[in-house]
């Protein structure tokens, strides 16, 4: 496959794992941010500041090819509008750090997600399963809190 395109297939992959995690959190209550089933669950609100470090250690192994110091990175606090925005800044650097290893790399090579050597595919997948997989999470906080709300309309809808 032409290195471009599948540079271009690659990153539009990511930003659409993280488009339809988005979409779970369209018309969130004040009361559902911070909504947990059980204590050691994670609220939406953490979760959001989850995905923040989750990105911000995706770019940095795909960066420096290592294993991220997950030490170094402070859960990020603040407003359920501020994590929005902090999210969208994070995922932006992801986006870059993909597109940047894939032109060093190539679709043959082989890229550092989460600090392992993969495939380009394989590492595209697992980065996009974080956003995926807590989407899940959101939506069960959404139904268990509104059980009118209707996911199928909602995430897949207009």
């Amino acid at each position: 496959m032409d290195p471009v395109l599948f540079e271009e297939r690659a990153t539009a992959a990511l930003d659409h794992a993280r488009r339809h995690l988005l979409k779970h959190l369209a018309g969130v209550t004040p009361e559902q941010i911070d909504w947990k089933p059980f204590p050691e669950c994670k609220s939406i609100r953490e979760t959001l500041s989850h995905l923040v470090v989750d990105d911000l250690a995706a770019a940095e192994s795909l960066e420096t090819g290592r294993e991220p110091d997950y030490a170094s990175f402070e859960a990020p606090q603040g407003t359920f509008e501020e994590l929005l925005g902090r999210l969208e800044e994070t995922h932006g650097r992801v986006l870059e750090a993909v597109a940047q290893t894939l032109r060093k790399s190539g679709a043959r090579g082989s890229i550092c997600a989460f600090g392992e050597w993969r495939h380009p595919c394989e590492a595209v997948t697992i980065l996009a399963s974080e956003d995926y997989y807590h989407a899940g999470q959101i939506a069960f906080i959404r139904m268990a809190t509104d059980p009118g709300w209707d996911y199928y309309s909602a995430v897949y809808g207009d």
